[in-house]
């Protein structure tokens, strides 16, 4: 019985950090995507940076790949430039169980050092890039819909995907 229960995944007991614990070579060794690392970057500089916290109006939830950084982006999203962030209010709505996950990603983009047009340079670099992989990977997913559809013969629907197609590619270049 306490086999069964421990497989069981109690929901307020959410992974706390980007990464995923896996086993290698004897130890165990965290892996991140690159884009979940541009996240943590991007929301690292906006709560050390408040100032620049306008930079996420063109971001929306769903090109975040991490289920923290859409959390922690929602609440940002919602506060004003210049707004004063409560680090510990934000952190206890937010992620209740790890006190200091926030603290983490602004020391995290701190050890840069760098000066304000740095920092606005390295905001972009990061919205861009995890703009580009969202459009991507929505991009091959309509292509493979593309391949299914046609070697279904339905023309109406490769037609339909293939503007789908070409308007996200479109707003990819934006």
């Amino acid at each position: 019985m306490a086999e069964a229960l421990a497989k069981v995944k109690n929901p307020a007991d959410e992974e706390p950090s980007f990464a995923k614990a896996t086993e290698g070579k004897g130890r165990v060794a965290l892996e991140r995507s690159r884009i979940e690392n541009l996240e943590e970057n991007l929301l690292g500089f906006i709560l050390k940076y408040p100032e620049h916290i306008d930079s996420l109006k063109n971001l929306e939830t769903e090109y975040f790949v991490s289920p923290i950084a859409k959390k922690i982006f929602q609440e940002l999203k919602k506060r004003k430039s210049g707004e004063v962030i409560d680090l510990k209010e934000l952190q206890k709505k937010i992620l209740p169980l790890n006190f200091y996950y926030l603290d983490h990603i602004m020391f995290q983009v701190e050890h840069y050092n760098l000066d304000k047009k740095e920092v606005i340079k390295e905001i972009n670099f990061c919205i861009r890039e995890i703009k580009s992989n969202h459009f991507k990977k929505k991009l091959s997913e309509i292509s493979l819909a593309i391949k299914k559809s046609e070697r279904e013969g339905d023309k109406k629907m490769v037609k339909k995907l293939t503007e789908e197609f070409n308007k996200l590619s479109k707003e990819m270049i934006k």
